[in-house]
């Protein structure tokens, strides 16, 4: 399932993780958060970087997901298409 989801631009970032862990709630609302923990690298700033998944009540269908704002290093955003000018 996560295969599908990283492209090739993502697989120097990912390089860089150091650590996953993941931290489950049940109550007030059924919750995951995973948590990839980086080393330094030339893409953030952030050492940490989580996903919350916010699930709908006696569901398992998600409602809403939460993240960490991303500090990217000037010109090293993968998420944002690079347009040259002709």
């Amino acid at each position: 399932m996560v295969y599908d989801l990283v492209k090739e631009k993502d697989e120097d970032v990912l390089k860089h993780i150091t650590h996953i862990d993941s931290e489950k709630e049940d109550k007030p609302v059924k919750s995951l958060k995973v948590n990839f923990h980086f080393g330094p690298n030339d893409y953030f700033d952030n050492q940490v970087i989580s996903l919350k998944l916010i699930y709908k009540a006696d569901s398992e269908e998600v409602q809403k997901t939460e993240g960490t704002v991303i500090t990217w290093k000037d010109g090293k955003d993968v998420t944002k298409k690079k347009v040259k000018k002709k």
